[in-house]
């Protein structure tokens, strides 16, 4: 499906906003059943030849505008491709010619595939194969689905690498993979998808060492006056939901809930961004004024820690750690320092197979968590199933309809599919 034939068959409805495409959970596992499990990426260009193609998919994209006939936006996104791409690869030119995020992706895909392999494999005789799927990159969701299809995959799993819900990352993703597999006209395995997981623990202590790793690396005399700010890329979205998006909310959900985990007293900052069209060129305008107004009350030293993502990518390698440390600088921050993505944290890898094993019945979430016990302190499993009637505090101002869920070791009950 090309990015003109998406727009064509894209329908901006509720789903958008909630992210309900597939079910969330209730998948039936047999001994003999094969699962794949996709990860949800947005992709970059692995070379100079591949930029306009992806800057191309990503103006075409109904989700991030929905404005303009189907032919007038094919051209302009053609022309704005070719004109901007010697600008853009000035940028990637500078993290080393390409996207950091796609070699990354494939070491979570390996560890997650060992990971579940490992934990759910004995306890269920399923096989567990992961599989990328790159929203405006490759390897693309055509190429997963036919994969999985020449595999015998037989159950399919939806992960997406974005921990807070936003229109403009899992919403798109979910969005090409409804309009995707209602195409096939074989028909398609049984699906799941997990929507967010902002709040789930593994996640959480994820996040907090790595802001325990970038912390150490500031010099010791102000370590303990060191800013955080959390920083989001918000959805710049034009459409009938473009107000809609639960980003911001999310992101202070897990802000809030970091902050009672490390029971840290500092005040921390919560920053979402709309991304601009060459990257990071809108992101460092309004950093700016975060940054300034850090300085205005005093700050010497200043500690970005990325959210929305869980994999370091453009956004991280170029527009946080290069962009914004100059700005930071300009404005007088001497101490300056990026939280690395979590990419392959264990703990982070166990948080993804916790929610693979969530989207089955309850037999096998009960022997994911009995596996449980055979770790250590340090990476003992958190309870794998989610209580859809508790829900976390989001941001005060931002009311979006996905909401962070509470994960229990109560199981959940329900119909299963397949």
């Amino acid at each position: 499906m090309t990015p003109r034939q998406f727009l064509q068959r894209f329908n901006p409805d509720d789903r958008l906003a909630t992210g309900r495409y597939f079910p969330s959970g209730g998948l039936a596992l047999g001994g003999d059943d094969h699962v794949g499990v996709v990860l949800l990426g947005l992709g970059g260009p692995n070379d100079r030849s591949e930029l306009e193609a992806f800057l191309y998919s990503r103006w075409m994209d109904p989700v991030l505008d929905s404005r303009g006939p189907v032919l007038g936006r094919h051209r302009l996104a053609n022309v704005a491709a070719r004109a901007a791409a010697r600008f853009v690869w000035q940028d990637y030119e500078e993290i080393g010619g390409e996207c950091p995020a796609n070699r990354l992706v494939r070491e979570q895909a390996s560890a997650l595939q060992e990971e579940l392999n490992e934990r759910l494999g004995p306890y269920t005789g399923a096989r567990f194969s992961t599989y990328i799927s790159m929203r405006h990159g490759s390897p693309s969701s055509e190429d997963a689905l036919a994969e999985m299809r020449a595999r015998n995959v037989n159950r399919i799993v939806l992960v997406p690498l974005y921990p807070q819900y936003s229109m403009s990352t899992t919403g798109t993703s979910l969005a090409y993979w409804s309009t995707l597999m209602s195409l096939q006209t074989e028909g398609t395995a049984p699906a799941s998808a997990v929507l967010e997981y902002s709040a789930h623990p593994k996640y959480l202590q994820a996040v907090s060492e790595r802001m325990d790793q970038a912390l150490q690396r500031f010099p010791k005399r102000v370590r303990r006056n060191v800013e955080i700010v959390f920083c989001a890329e918000h959805a710049s979205t034009h459409g009938p939901l473009h107000d809609h998006d639960s980003l911001c909310e999310l992101a202070h959900t897990t802000v809030s809930r970091l902050g009672t985990m490390r029971n840290d007293s500092r005040p921390y900052n919560v920053a979402c961004f709309c991304p601009g069209v060459r990257q990071g060129r809108r992101d460092q305008r309004d950093m700016r004024r975060v940054v300034q107004r850090l300085v205005t009350e005093g700050a010497e030293a200043v500690m970005v820690v990325p959210l929305g993502v869980a994999t370091d990518d453009v956004w991280t390698a170029y527009t946080l750690d290069i962009l914004l440390r100059q700005t930071a600088g300009e404005l007088g921050i001497g101490s300056y320092e990026v939280a690395s993505g979590l990419n392959c944290h264990p703990l982070f890898i166990a948080s993804l197979a916790e929610m693979v094993g969530a989207q089955f019945s309850d037999a096998t979430a009960s022997a994911l968590s009995e596996s449980a016990g055979e770790t250590d302190d340090n990476t003992r499993r958190h309870p794998v199933r989610k209580r859809d009637s508790e829900r976390s505090p989001g941001c005060p101002t931002c009311h979006g309809p996905v909401k962070a869920h509470e994960w229990s070791s109560t199981p959940r009950r329900g119909k299963t599919l397949g």
